[in-house]
């Protein structure tokens, strides 16, 4: 459950700076039935007209006297207006689920008048704790609705990371599988090669053979040795990949 927001102004107005009221940690909520209804009980304020005496100092200009208007004129003292405590309370009802709008304010004419709008504020709340209910109840069917179609987006792009997961894994394999291929190839092609030319080499004179040998054996050395089986040996299926 939630608080609803509480405009302290007699007047709500839009695009007006207010500053925020102190509040219990809690809201007060009373049921009509099982219906939840929260209530804030809270001072208004009221737009008063007020005049600048000097001194950083604002009075209102309903509590001036004849002699004082006439004193503060302008352009030295100004008016203006600002909100101040009525001395009014207003009661404020709402649903405290935020998936329900809804919420009813019952202000003081003059104070000292709430207690005599008690028995028609019960009347008016017992009146809506049925059209609540109904409107509570469609809005847990909403967020019901909402909720699974919620899982089902999940689950599908659950789905989708692992395909996506196992495309890779099968797009990888192949590259390294590929990569083993080739390196095979190269290895038979090299070893083929040197093989030919120690063939060569037999059917040289004797000072030629050696030569040709000792390029042969530096040749290798620069190729160094290809080990084509053992990069079958780790290669790892799609399955063995994670």
């Amino acid at each position: 459950m939630q608080r609803s927001e509480v405009d302290l102004r007699e007047t709500p107005r839009k695009n007006h700076y207010q500053q925020s009221a102190w509040a219990p940690e809690r809201p007060t909520v009373v049921y009509v039935g099982d219906v939840p209804i929260g209530l804030t009980l809270f001072e208004m304020t009221e737009v008063v007209e007020m005049l600048y005496v000097g001194n950083s100092e604002y009075v209102p200009v309903r509590s001036l006297t004849p002699e004082q208007r006439r004193r503060y004129q302008a352009p030295r003292y100004w008016t203006t207006t600002k909100d101040l405590a009525s001395g009014r309370l207003c009661l404020q009802a709402y649903c405290p689920s935020w998936r329900v709008s809804w919420v009813k304010r019952w202000s003081e004419t003059k104070p000292g008048q709430f207690s005599s709008m008690v028995p028609s504020i019960v009347q008016e709340l017992e009146a809506a704790g049925p059209e609540l209910s109904v409107q509570l109840e469609a809005a847990r069917i909403r967020a019901e609705e909402e909720h699974r179609r919620w899982e089902y987006e999940q689950q599908r792009r659950r789905e989708e990371e692992k395909r996506a997961r196992q495309e890779k894994c099968r797009q990888d394999a192949l590259k390294d599988l590929l990569a083993a291929i080739a390196t095979w190839d190269e290895a038979r092609r090299i070893d083929a090669y040197f093989t030919e030319a120690v063939q060569a080499a037999e059917r040289l004179g004797a000072d030629e053979r050696q030569r040709l040998l000792g390029r042969i054996s530096l040749a290798k050395e620069l190729v160094g040795e290809s080990r084509p089986v053992e990069m079958l040996l780790h290669w790892k299926a799609p399955s063995e990949r994670n």
